[in-house]
């Protein structure tokens, strides 16, 4: 061809330029093989084995129906998730969260209605309060 691109005069243009002027023996540690790194000793908190709670296998129409009547039983989020943390049972908050609040939703339809005594759902409320200070 006799061009000056057969000449190599051109080989470092363009992009990727600057990353083609780099020599083999130049080329950072960090863009080896993973295959070659030295590995990293473990970070100390997790050299210590934690003791894991042995938690209750429970359905899902089982574990909706606990954190219902826990809604029913108790004021607020943290009580309901302390409860089931108590009966050993794992679950998370955004699982907590919204069963209770749609749970809150149909009590308090159901009060609107007429349908269920909102006094009698107070006494069953305090009652399970001295029950479980107990």
């Amino acid at each position: 061809m006799g061009g000056q691109d057969d000449a190599d005069f051109y080989r470092f243009a363009g992009p990727g330029a600057k990353r083609r002027r780099m020599r083999l023996e130049e080329i950072p540690r960090s863009l080896t093989s993973r295959a070659n790194r030295p590995k990293r000793p473990e970070p100390k908190h997790r050299q210590q084995e934690t003791q894991k709670r042995e938690t209750k296998d429970i359905t899902t129409l089982g574990l909706k129906n606990r954190i219902r009547r826990a809604t029913l039983q108790t004021n607020s989020f943290r009580e309901v998730c302390a409860e089931l943390e108590d009966a050993n049972i794992s679950v998370s908050g955004v699982t907590v969260s919204s069963v209770r609040s749609e749970m809150r939703e149909i009590v308090r339809l159901l009060i609107e209605e007429h349908l269920i005594d909102e006094r009698r759902l107070e006494q069953y409320l305090r009652q399970h309060q001295r029950d479980r200070a107990r």
